[in-house]
């Protein structure tokens, strides 16, 4: 399978109209490079109107290293992985702890999603690879072995920071994946799902080095089957991001301390998903679940 891998002078008075632009250029010179982007009209979420809508949530038996997140429709649960260990927990959408699954022969897992159907797709970080679980019905123990995985190290170099997020275009059957760093990258992948398909075709819809988003790494992702935007989440750079495959921004949700009624920063945002009624969640580590609403 072959990858598309995409002197001085006298100083005179200002007047009133000069003043006004260097103004002007002193306080784009004080924005931040990733609120310069053009939003572009048309559907979109509106992240500007989202504020969180109650105190962050701890996740019982949980200590360290919360990660994915994804939501569930056909059970309206949330779903979220843990690495070190590593272990697959489902929530009330009010954050309560439903089932703890331990993850067997699973390393380094971050990036989780629902594909329907009772099927997830898990995300391994250092190993570059994908796990398609087929079912949790019954199941008190998920062990690898026993789950089509694809390994996809020729997409990145070695010596990088791997995959994160996870997620699927549920017509379509296209995945996902964030690449945190070295490079930042998008990663689509289509034909896995498919058991009709002779092949499976990697590609990559835009260069997220040349075009950041103004986001220093990559942590999590979200499809949006209203609009075919993705929300892309930032761990270092505290933001939400919601874009189209061309990556075109459509919107922003800050997640420091001040905006959208955080009173503190959010430590660590790895993951992100959207519920039914169009709540988004965050989910941060160690052990925090954050709600936010359209206010």
């Amino acid at each position: 399978m072959v990858g598309r891998i995409s002197q001085s002078v006298r100083r005179r008075p200002l007047t009133s109209s000069v003043s006004a632009l260097v103004s002007a250029a002193l306080i784009v010179a004080l924005i931040p490079l990733n609120t310069q982007a053009i939003i572009q009209t048309g559907p979109r979420m509106e992240l500007e109107s989202y504020q969180l809508a109650a105190e962050p949530v701890v996740i019982d038996s949980v200590a360290h290293n919360a990660s994915g997140i994804t939501y569930n429709p056909d059970t309206n649960t949330l779903f979220a992985v843990v690495n070190n260990p590593e272990i697959l927990l489902e929530l009330t959408l009010e954050g309560e702890l439903l089932r703890k699954i331990p993850l067997e022969g699973f390393h380094d897992t971050e990036g989780l999603t629902y594909l329907g159907e009772g099927r997830y797709a898990v995300t391994e970080e250092t190993r570059r690879s994908i796990v398609i679980i087929d079912t949790l019905d019954g199941l008190e123990v998920l062990e690898r072995d026993m789950y089509r995985s694809i390994a996809i190290p020729f997409a990145f170099t070695k010596h990088n920071r791997g995959f994160e997020g996870i997620t699927v275009d549920p017509q379509t059957g296209s995945l996902f994946v964030v690449n945190e760093k070295r490079p930042r990258s998008l990663l689509q992948v289509d034909g896995l799902l498919d058991p009709t398909q002779l092949g499976i075709n990697f590609s990559i819809p835009w260069d997220m080095e040349s075009r950041t988003l103004g986001n220093t790494d990559l942590a999590g992702l979200q499809f949006l089957s209203q609009t075919n935007h993705l929300l892309i989440l930032s761990e270092e750079s505290k933001r939400v991001t919601e874009v189209d495959i061309e990556g075109n921004t459509y919107g922003y949700l800050d997640l420091d301390s001040g905006d959208a009624g955080l009173n503190e920063a959010i430590e660590q945002p790895e993951g992100v998903t959207v519920d039914a009624d169009g709540d988004l969640y965050i989910l941060s580590e160690p052990n925090l679940l954050y709600r936010f609403s359209r206010s």
